[in-house]
């Protein structure tokens, strides 16, 4: 329809192209959002600067992150003279890293320095999940010693992302080592991080150890489980 307005002499204008494109965000549409988003920059009405990193965010949230998809973004937002800010160098490197690539990734966060954006901790998490779902963990472990060294401390999502990724790997015991030791350094469970360690348990059929892992948390730490976490 956007097609055969503009082959007629119409455009749509912002409004409608913001509307459409939460829709195609919303629902991972990440071709037909590009698609979109190309056809728009070509034309009057402009994007909202921030709509590049929200589609990058759009690209790097399905399984396997389409990386053409990624770079023609990027490519038309530079195009119309825009610079990369911090959260367009997240969604760059949140692909990246998702996919595997961590030497280009790497390369990103070297070019990000250089843009005077240092790496934080959602630079590094998403490192740590990209090396979780790469099945290198004790590489993914190594991250937050990095952090650490660099004067940027894993704060407890960062600790949540290293954990989930050992219990999706089927790695309990290795999961609740991390957590032994995100408690030395002073961090206490929340609701996500139960959960995410019930789930652990669960995936095993350590019915009674989920059980006792909830109450002892609960008990120690006054954390209140979600109501999906008491469901399961």
């Amino acid at each position: 329809m956007v097609k055969e307005m503009k082959s007629v002499g119409y455009e749509i204008d912002i409004d409608t192209h913001v509307k459409i494109m939460r829709e195609f965000q919303k629902n991972y549409m990440a071709k037909d959002a590009v698609e979109l988003y190309e056809h728009m920059m070509d034309g009057p009405f402009k994007p909202l600067v921030k709509e590049c990193s929200l589609l990058l965010c759009v690209i790097a949230g399905v399984t396997d992150p389409d990386l053409d998809l990624m770079f023609r973004v990027v490519k038309k937002y530079e195009a119309a003279g825009y610079s990369l800010v911090k959260s367009d160098y997240d969604g760059i490197h949140r692909c990246l890293t998702s996919v595997g690539n961590f030497d280009e990734a790497e390369k990103i966060i070297e070019t990000m320095k250089s843009a005077g954006c240092g790496p934080d901790n959602i630079t590094y998490s998403q490192l740590v999940f990209g090396l979780c779902k790469a099945r290198r963990l004790e590489e993914a472990c190594e991250v937050l010693d990095v952090m650490e060294a660099r004067g940027c401390i894993p704060d407890i999502k960062t600790w949540t992302i290293l954990i989930k990724g050992h219990c999706a790997a089927n790695e309990v015991d290795k999961a609740l080592l991390c957590f032994a030791k995100m408690v030395e350094k002073g961090f206490d469970a929340d609701a996500d991080l139960l959960d995410v360690l019930l789930n652990g348990f669960l995936s095993q059929k350590k019915v009674v150890e989920a059980y006792k892992s909830v109450i002892e948390m609960v008990n120690k730490t006054h954390v209140i489980p979600w109501q999906t976490t008491h469901k399961r």
